[in-house]
């Protein structure tokens, strides 16, 4: 059996109906470790699993790492279009969102 983002998807989506939160955490490792960042969906069902096992803090590390860290990387991006297109006071606008981002380290 090859193991793809489908795969991991489907499984960690069974996690989030049983509240299966330690089992939901483990695969989002395992796909790190196999080199395959989680997905949008992946996370999201990750975070589910968290809600339905009552571990509202691991929830919030995931939202934490994931959507925080994307969003500040993405803002990094526009932040470089504003500047090579000369609109300071735009990317400034924008670094000050970024500033209000959290980035965290996984710790599961």
């Amino acid at each position: 059996l090859r193991v793809n983002l489908s795969t991991y998807n489907a499984t960690l989506n069974a996690c989030s109906k049983a509240g299966a939160w330690q089992s939901a955490l483990d695969l989002i490792h395992e796909m790190e470790g196999g080199g395959l960042e989680p997905s949008l969906q992946c996370v999201a069902a990750a975070m589910g699993a968290c809600e339905e096992g009552g571990q509202r803090e691991r929830a919030e590390e995931l939202f934490n790492t994931y959507f925080n860290g994307r969003a500040s990387r993405l803002l990094t991006l526009a932040i470089n279009a504003c500047e090579r297109s000369g609109d300071e006071e735009r990317a400034n606008e924008l670094r000050a969102e970024r500033a209000k981002l959290v980035d965290t380290e996984p710790s599961f």
